[in-house]
């Protein structure tokens, strides 16, 4: 089978062959209405470049900043360079060209480009003049510029209304490009690739470095995340670290930006019969939850002004159905609409609210899919068929969807009756679990292992310390009010977001019996945080929970009991998480009868 290479100059040398000429358009007004071409920022242009690197085979992708003399914050010119396989010098000259590719040939469609539109629209799009350089292995650098001003001027006018690309010639790239690529590039070379620089910028939407770091390199995370293992793409010499929209892909940017975790549900696949070729393909979804908090640097407060995370910039940025194709992020549908002669399901309408920050769905289709995933030329939107709509909402993705929206609105509720911050009035569970402690063991005390008065030790140091730190005061401070705390609740009830983990847990910290409860397992979704569990059902669980996690305390020192605890509560766990699931489905399908 012919490598994309191979593809590439037997098109260019087809084309030469048949004296096909160079002539963009058919005059130099369309070359600046080309301009106009949709881009939401500078980083979506940029995307057009990457996706020919990755087309092209390359490992490593730069974007470079050039300076005039005597400045290094607002660049001048922007490299985009790619250790690809390079174009020989006639494809260099059509690849500046509208339509100016062999993949629109490609019936297998597995790359990332199809019309030859993104080079040219992106880099006019972003400034008035641009210049290819490419080279193949062992070969010269040739180079290609397009200079809009020199267009108006009709320069590349060979007769009136006709426009034609500059011939190409052999150039080296400029010396500020070659010294990125001594940085950046495995040896500090390149053998073969291809390198666009832009100049007479003047539409960039951040104008500064600064602002072109804080803004893309998040961006560049996100669209190309699925790639970053195979292809690194480095962005003013800092490498581009993957970000998952949904959070719950570990190593990726802000997975663990702090200790709450998003909470990854059973992913599915679609099975979908292409309509173009009859071939069978598959539809990926993910979805994901997010406990309350997640966007908050303070818990305690909402996500809004300095309080919100990093994770709440890129939420907010990709707030909707995130939509993939081959791995590569196309566009986020923030809008549905149905039953009307537009897209979508009915019902649903925005998906850009607040609530809608906590939850997280994913669709990934196949090149296959295309012509029911229409994508616009730039790469940024897509306009799924009613087909489409109605396999994914047959497959589960709609009530799935449903579901991931209840379940905050459950935990919403269920957030109303745990303990404020730094609140110091018991619960009435805590003083149940204490009065029946007490009544359970009349007269005497019942002692601890040696094991558990160390690890309580342990745990009581750990808990004091970590808070003085947080809350920038003396630890002898924090340790004074712990134990004034433990004197006053001796049982006390906390929450964490704890993915796979059991649905509680118990920890002795000094004499405090703390209960844990995990907002990460179903237990906590669909029972405790249900919208009609009232509030003596959510003490009556929370007593329940104490009671087994005494003996689980019990057992500590004990190897048997201990290892009991430790396996059964796994189990426990992982059935409850199977069953839940399952009722929930049941449930679901008795409630929408009944109504």
């Amino acid at each position: 089978m012919a490598t994309q290479l191979e593809l590439q100059i037997e098109y260019a040398n087809a084309l030469d062959e048949n004296s096909v000429d160079y002539t963009f358009a058919i005059g130099e007004a369309f070359v600046e209405s080309m301009r106009s071409t949709h881009y939401k920022h500078t980083g979506t242009a940029v995307d057009e470049l990457i996706d020919n690197a990755i087309e092209a085979g390359a490992n490593t992708i730069s974007v470079a900043f050039g300076f005039q003399k005597n400045g290094d914050k607002k660049p001048n010119a922007i490299a985009i360079i790619d250790n690809g396989h390079g174009m020989p010098p006639n494809m260099v000259r059509r690849a500046a060209s509208w339509g100016g590719t062999h993949r629109h040939r490609n019936e297998t469609r597995e790359g990332m480009g199809r019309f030859g539109f993104g080079l040219p629209s992106a880099s006019v799009n972003q400034g008035k003049r641009f210049t290819i350089f490419s080279k193949l292995r062992g070969e010269d650098w040739y180079a290609v510029t397009v200079d809009l001003d020199d267009v108006a001027a009709l320069k590349y006018s060979p007769v009136p209304g006709k426009v034609e690309v500059p011939v190409y010639r052999k150039e080296t790239p400029p010396d500020w490009v070659l010294k990125d690529v001594e940085e950046n590039f495995p040896e500090g070379k390149l053998n073969h690739g291809t390198i666009v620089v832009w100049e007479k910028l003047d539409r960039l939407t951040w104008s500064t470095v600064n602002g072109l770091r804080n803004n893309l390199l998040s961006h560049f995370g996100t669209i190309y995340r699925n790639y970053l293992s195979q292809t690194q793409i480095v962005f003013d010499n800092t490498i581009v670290g993957a970000v998952d929209p949904l959070f719950i892909t570990p190593g990726a940017r802000f997975f663990d930006e702090d200790s709450q975790r998003a909470v990854a549900l059973e992913p599915g696949e679609i099975s979908v019969r292409s309509a173009r070729t009859g071939n069978m393909c598959k539809i990926k979804v993910r979805f994901a939850s997010m406990p309350l908090g997640f966007y908050s640097v303070d818990k305690s407060k909402g996500a809004s002004g300095k309080n919100g995370n990093a994770r709440f910039r890129v939420k907010n940025q990709n707030l909707g159905i995130v939509v993939c194709r081959m791995g590569r992020q196309i566009h986020v549908v923030d809008k549905i609409t149905a039953n009307d002669g537009t897209q979508g399901w009915e019902g649903l309408g925005s998906l850009s609210n607040n609530d809608d920050r906590y939850w997280g769905l994913e669709i990934d289709f196949p090149a296959d899919l295309d012509e029911e995933f229409t994508i616009s030329n730039s790469k940024q939107d897509v306009v799924m068929s009613d087909r489409i709509w109605q396999l994914l909402k047959e497959g589960g993705v709609l009530s799935g969807l449903k579901s991931l929206k209840r379940l905050y609105k459950e935990a919403k509720a269920a957030d109303k009756s745990k303990p404020a911050e730094g609140e110091n009035k018991p619960r009435p569970s805590e003083l149940a679990a204490k009065e029946g402690s007490e009544q359970s063991r009349p007269g005497r005390v019942h002692p601890m292992s040696q094991e558990r008065g160390e690890q309580a030790k342990k745990n009581f140091e750990e808990f004091y310390k970590n808070a003085a730190k947080e809350r920038k005061v003396p630890e002898n401070v924090a340790k004074e009010e712990l134990e004034a705390e433990t004197k006053e609740r001796p049982y006390k009830v906390e929450f964490e977001t704890m993915p796979d983990a059991p649905f509680y847990r118990m920890e002795q910290r000094g004499a405090m019996k703390v209960l844990k409860v995990n907002m990460a397992h179903r237990f906590y979704l669909d029972i405790y945080a249900n919208q009609s569990a009232t509030s003596f059902m959510r003490y009556a669980l929370e007593v329940v929970l104490f009671s087994i996690g005494e003996g689980e305390l019990d057992a500590i020192g004990n190897v048997s009991k201990e290892s009991f605890y430790h396996v059964e509560k796994l189990e426990w766990s992982k059935k409850m998480n199977v069953m839940l699931g399952a009722l929930s489905e049941y449930a679901d399908e008795d409630d929408e009868e009944a109504a």
